[in-house]
């Protein structure tokens, strides 16, 4: 097993290797970026029950309005979820790599709860939680106009 100052003398002749201080900081990254995603989904829907209360306090259907802010926000679910799966692969890769170059086995207690982050079901989780988001809203905005 290679301790820290091997690690960097090894990253240092293979340019292509990060360091695992490297790679923490790209893993924290990954998590900002996830962050900044799911903020902006939250504002998406902020906005779309503003816009659905607009709709609900009128005594016009609005029928294609409501399908063409429907229409927006499944674009734009669809690549916020895009954008999260390409994050959580990274967030997965610079895991696998950590693993790696600490021959899979945790030194310290923060490598141990690191190395336990596999980010396998985030991706389900969001993808249902959206999914449901996106029926209810749906359900919301185009029921009214039949």
């Amino acid at each position: 097993m290679a301790s820290p100052a091997s690690t960097k003398l090894e990253t240092a002749d293979d340019p292509s290797r990060m360091s695992f201080h490297e790679l923490i900081s790209l893993n924290l990254q990954f998590n900002g970026r996830l962050d900044a995603l799911w903020q902006r989904v939250l504002y998406s829907h902020a906005a779309i029950v503003g816009v659905m209360v607009f709709f609900g306090t009128s005594d016009l259907l609005y029928a294609v309005p409501r399908i063409l802010v429907f229409a927006f926000y499944t674009a734009n679910l669809i690549m916020t979820l895009y954008a999260f799966n390409e994050t959580l692969a990274g967030m997965k890769a610079a895991i696998s790599d950590l693993k790696t170059l600490q021959g899979g086995v945790a030194q310290t207690k923060i490598q141990e709860w690191v190395f336990s982050r596999n980010y396998d079901r985030h991706s389900a989780v969001r993808m249902a939680i959206l999914g449901t988001t996106w029926l209810l809203l749906g359900y919301l905005l185009i029921v009214p106009i039949f």
